[in-house]
Parts: structure tokens; C-alpha cells; sequence
């Protein structure tokens, strides 16, 4: 499990150029470098904008600066002494037979019937300004039934020109019903944002969408990052159900504000909120949700 865990950061994106310079572009801040032996840092004012899994001088360095930060530790969040309020899941690269085999039996029983129901995926790479408005509008729809903030459309387009970026597709009758934003990056894939439209959610799309995304991985040998989650929560169980492994995390200051204002995220006073947040400062919005897969 450690050679494994050592494997899937050794070369992680959110420390590369492209995503440092993609996060000043969105946010409209200049951003830091600074390299403390082999570890690098990508700063935006007081806060590293990069995931990984930093070494403990390198955390310490950081809560001495004031730098806050979210770093990955090797071990299963749900086996730990003191399980983290975010976890950060993995599935590790395999042959997607063996991938198959680690699914649960829902899982399985629920993407045979996806398969059943005439999805067509389409793997875009590069910006298409159509694309790029279809997508969006689907994760408007999306963000405001999960009362989420929402980032402007502009976040949308950088991303999609990104090298690394691609984007994962599921249509129904020429429809748009779930997509999910990707960076594909030497040894890994790592799962962005995603959405779907809530009349295919008792249609299996998100187990449809889940697969796909597992059998690119396992062609090409990946490991997969599924994006940090709450512990506990609908999405990270989901992604536990296909075999991956879940991560405890450090995050510097401690999760306090998290587990304030995660239960208040339902009522719909706070997605009305988070709207009007969004609209009124959108670059504030993105940097107040950094660091994020």
C-alpha cells in the first residue's frame, strides 16, 4: 500500500507549471514558488494551492509561515485513530479485470444496467466553445440543487485549454447528462468536477460515468484520484464502492469551519447565499475554495 501510495504522487499534477499558472490565471493572483529541498510549494497569498502528499518538514515549515495548506498521509482514513473530517480517495492503476473484481455487488449489478440504457460517452480534449456552454449549463443545474458556490464560466474555458485537461461525456438521445472535468497527467488521472442532470440520477448515469472513467484509467494504465470528499458522505462512500481507497488528510488550519458549515449546506437559504457570493465576488469565490481536485 505505501509503494503504491508513494507511486501516485510521484508525479502529481497539482505540483506542475500548467496547474500553478492555471489557478493565478482564474483567480487573478500572483503566485509564489518556493522550493524547500525537493518539496515545491505553489502559494497564492497565504495558501498552497496544491495537493499532495508533503513531507513533515514541509508541513511544519508551512504552519510556522502561516501557509495553509491540505496534504495527504499514507494512511486508510476510516482505519486511523483520528479519521479526517476530508479524505482523499484513490483507485490504484490495474488491469480493469481486477478493477471489476473490487467493485461491490450494487455497483456491478447497476452499471450492467447502464450499459443497457443507450449511453453514448464522447472523450473531449481541447477548448470547444459549444462544448463548453453545454457543460456549463449542466453544472449550473447541478451546483444549484446541491446549494453549492458556483465558479464563473471563464473557469470552465481555461480548464478545457488546458493540455492535461479532457472532459468525459455521457449523452442520452443527443442529450447531455453527466460529464466529468479531468487532468490526465503521466501516471494518473484525477477526477475534477462533475455533474449530472438530476432526471437521470435513477438511471444509473453516475455509475455509467464512474465506469468509464475506471476503464480509461485501467487502459492506460493509471492510477485514478477521485477528488477529495467529506468522510462519511454519499459521493465517498460511491467511490469506496468501486475499490478505492480513501486517504486520511492534514489540513492546516484544523477543519473547524468545515464541520460548522457543511450541515447548513442543505437548507436552501444557504444556496441562495452561495449564489449571490459567487456572482458578486467569482475570483474570491475560487480562491476561497482552494486547494480542490
Amino acid at each position: 500500500m505505501i509503494a503504491e501510495f508513494k507511486d501516485a504522487f510521484k508525479n502529481n499534477f497539482y505540483l506542475s507549471e500548467e496547474y500553478a499558472h492555471f489557478c493565478e490565471r482564474v483567480t487573478g493572483l500572483r503566485l509564489k514558488v518556493l522550493s524547500l529541498k525537493s518539496t515545491k510549494l505553489n502559494i497564492l497569498k497565504n495558501k498552497n494551492i496544491s495537493i499532495h502528499a508533503y513531507p513533515s518538514e514541509a508541513r511544519e515549515y508551512m504552519k510556522r509561515e502561516g501557509v495553509s495548506f491540505l496534504s495527504v498521509l499514507p494512511l486508510e482514513n476510516d482505519k486511523s485513530d483520528k479519521p479526517s473530517f476530508v479524505e482523499y480517495p484513490i483507485l490504484f492503476r490495474k488491469e480493469y479485470q481486477m478493477a471489476y473484481k473490487g467493485f461491490d455487488r450494487t455497483f456491478r449489478k447497476y452499471s450492467r444496467r447502464a450499459d443497457k440504457l443507450g449511453y453514448k460517452l464522447r472523450i473531449l480534449r481541447g477548448y470547444n466553445n459549444p462544448m463548453v456552454d453545454e457543460i456549463y449549463a449542466l453544472y449550473l443545474q447541478h451546483m444549484r440543487r446541491v446549494n453549492g458556490f458556483i465558479f464563473p464560466k471563464y473557469f470552465f474555458e481555461e480548464f478545457m485549454r488546458l493540455p492535461s485537461s479532457l472532459a468525459f461525456l455521457i449523452y442520452h438521445n443527443k442529450k447531455l447528462v453527466a460529464y466529468s472535468l479531468c487532468f490526465e497527467n503521466s501516471d494518473n488521472l484525477y477526477s475534477s468536477i462533475g455533474g449530472s442532470h438530476k432526471d437521470y440520477l435513477s438511471k444509473y448515469v453516475t455509475y455509467k460515468i464512474y465506469n468509464e472513467k475506471i476503464k480509461y484509467a485501467c487502459a492506460r494504465n493509471l492510477n485514478l484520484h477521485m477528488g477529495i470528499g467529506i468522510s462519511g458522505s454519499g459521493y465517498n462512500v460511491f467511490k469506496q464502492r468501486v475499490g478505492a481507497v480513501c486517504f486520511k488528510c492534514e489540513r492546516f488550519p484544523e477543519e473547524n469551519i468545515e464541520k460548522v458549515v457543511y450541515p447548513i449546506t442543505k437548507y436552501r437559504w444557504f444556496g441562495v447565499l452561495a449564489n449571490i457570493v459567487s456572482r458578486i465576488a467569482p475570483r474570491k469565490t475560487i480562491f476561497m475554495l482552494m486547494p480542490f481536485t
